[in-house]
């Protein structure tokens, strides 16, 4: 193991695709946010809310509000979630929604049970063939009837050099493409083509600047200065400049943070 995951001792991974950066400061009376240094295992990870990129094997502060919670998912990860909400935890649910994460080939089984009946739902992700390979294995009468499985390929956007699959739908303000599937009955192995999609090249963070300077209590003019460095970025140099003249080193340890997400 890398040595730095010593040096936070509160961090830990949650399954096999996630791990969690619990905070356990204060927020900040100016900014409104919380930090917490965060390591980042080799390789490219992923906000699970927000779906920013993050490159791996380093050491980072991250700035987040009292409603929002740093967990981190691997390129490639595969995340089933029950979309029923919580019942008795007896039944299966009738609706999962699967987040999946650009950038890897990964396979992940999901097992499910009632009793002494198991069921497995092997999800397969082939990102540079771009299929999806969906199998189910075990006793398919634990199955609700009205089973959905709704896939949601995150920080994700249009690919003009490819023709969009027709079973996509693409939510582009979100930056997430969308897939359905319900026919259990007839198939218990599904391939899904994402072709015409591609993982966000450049990541447009603007709208999270906005919303951390919008609650921030500082002034007007810094607030607006900031911004439009963000809106009108090239290089990162310039905003590094006006970052190490701040006296607030938390505000510029924030913006160092999105700056490292845009080049990322």
């Amino acid at each position: 193991m890398d040595e730095l995951a010593y040096e936070v001792p509160n961090q830990f991974y949650f399954g096999t695709e996630l791990f969690v950066a619990p905070i356990t400061t204060k927020s900040d009376s100016d900014l409104k946010l919380s930090q917490v240094v965060v390591w980042f295992p080799a390789g490219k990870w992923y906000d699970f809310f927000t779906g920013v990129r993050y490159q791996g094997g380093t050491m980072l502060k991250v700035f987040r509000s009292q409603t929002d919670y740093p967990v981190f998912a691997k390129a490639g990860g595969i995340v089933p979630m029950n979309r029923d909400g919580s019942k008795n935890g007896e039944d299966v649910p009738t609706n999962l929604e699967v987040h999946i994460f650009p950038g890897s080939n990964n396979e992940f089984t999901l097992y499910e049970e009632i009793e002494n009946a198991c069921l497995e739902t092997t999800f397969k992700l082939d990102w540079k063939q771009q299929q999806l390979t969906i199998s189910l294995r075990g006793e398919l009468e634990i199955l609700p009837k009205n089973r959905q499985i709704t896939c949601l390929f995150r920080n994700v956007e249009l690919d003009s050099s490819q023709k969009l699959a027709s079973s996509i739908e693409v939510d582009v303000k979100n930056k997430t493409a969308i897939v359905e599937w319900t026919n259990f009955a007839i198939d218990t192995t599904k391939v899904i083509d994402f072709r015409g999609i591609r993982e966000v090249q450049r990541q447009q963070i603007v709208g999270e600047v906005f919303s951390k300077l919008d609650q921030a209590n500082i002034g007007y003019s810094l607030k607006r200065e900031i911004y439009q460095h963000f809106i009108t970025f090239q290089e990162s140099l310039p905003l590094i400049g006006m970052m190490n003249n701040l006296t607030n080193r938390m505000l510029a340890d924030c913006l160092f943070e999105m700056i490292y997400t845009m080049e990322s």
